[in-house]
């Protein structure tokens, strides 16, 4: 999740609380964990960020928020090494929305960009199935 401030299309609130109600369809089948990331086209230096930080430190979350990360460069977050790593790319694309599934042994791992929250639901949805075929949601 690219980290926002103001004058964002829509606000970090919004975008948590619709990740956390997706996480809320499976309570106890699927875990979320969001890494936050400063996008490089922006300069949060000029930025005011207050509620960003406000709802990123938020307590009681259902859904993981992890250190701000950092996606490419030397620097790269170790998941997001080993994810890229294990998917032979150098970078990944920050201006379109990523996801990845991963099994819960973490033995398997899908990669999916561009797709909204919807569209992760189904992808959810299937997953699941997978895993659990009598859970009907």
């Amino acid at each position: 999740m690219a980290k926002t401030c103001s004058g964002a299309k829509v606000s970090a609130a919004t975008m948590l609380e619709s990740i956390e109600h997706l996480q809320s369809v499976w309570p106890y089948s699927v875990e979320v964990l969001v890494f936050p990331y400063e996008h490089p086209s922006t300069n949060y230096d000029e930025k005011n960020c207050e509620d960003f930080d406000k709802d990123y430190t938020k307590t009681g979350r259902k859904i993981y928020m992890m250190e701000l990360a950092i996606l490419n460069g030397p620097n790269t977050h170790p998941m997001f090494k080993f994810l890229k790593d294990v998917m032979g790319v150098e970078d990944l694309s920050l201006d379109t929305t990523q996801y990845f599934v991963m099994s819960p042994d973490v033995d398997a791992f899908e990669y999916h960009y561009g797709k909204s929250l919807l569209d992760m639901k189904d992808v959810l949805r299937e997953k699941v199935k997978e895993l659990d075929p009598s859970d009907e949601l």
